[in-house]
């Protein structure tokens, strides 16, 4: 019987043939060797020139979205970058008014963060070309660069060997291009 069966299916004729779709076709994306995004920095990532085992010791400005402070939108971070690494390590930013009024903002450092004092950093909004301030009746300058998101804000921060937290600051004090104090 079993001979029958299956000589009566090899004379039937087969079924036409069905359009099938194409297989799809899997592509895996080749490895990248280009440098991970840095997401969180608005602007350029600011290199101190402090090197410490843990790498350069950058500062950057990152976004802040809090419903309870409506109008800061970015705050400073200081980290560790490391050939094409970043490690945030200490974030800072305005918690009170908005983080662009005129004047200083953001000011922290002076922790030892990884075995690492961190550098007493800040940013000033307003057109700064001179930052200092007293430590021990010397006057002190700070490191400047002009911040690539908005050329009206400066961030600056003090070498740690003269300034080595922010409790032997006396008040900073901003001169403009002219050397005209901007701050009281």
């Amino acid at each position: 019987m079993l001979v029958i069966v299956f000589a009566v299916q090899l004379r039937q004729p087969s079924p036409a043939p069905v359009a099938q779709p194409p297989a799809p076709v899997s592509v895996t994306p080749a490895p990248t060797t280009s440098r991970p995004p840095v997401a969180q920095a608005i602007g350029d990532v600011v290199g101190t020139g402090i090197r410490t085992p843990a790498g350069e010791i950058v500062l950057y400005a990152k976004a802040v979205d809090l419903p309870e402070l409506p109008n800061v939108r970015f705050g400073l971070v200081a980290g560790f970058r490391s050939g094409d690494s970043l490690e945030a390590v200490l974030v800072s930013n305005e918690t009170r008014g908005t983080d662009l009024s005129f004047g200083f903002h953001a000011t922290d450092g002076g922790e030892v963060i990884r075995d690492q004092l961190i550098p007493v950093f800040g940013y000033f909004s307003g057109r700064a070309a001179r930052i200092t301030t007293t430590v021990h009746g010397k006057t002190v300058d700070a490191h400047l660069a002009t911040w690539t998101a908005d050329a009206t804000v400066v961030i600056f921060w003090f070498d740690p060997a003269q300034v080595p937290d922010s409790a032997v600051l006396t008040p900073l004090i901003a001169y403009d291009a002219d050397g005209k104090r901007l701050t009281k």
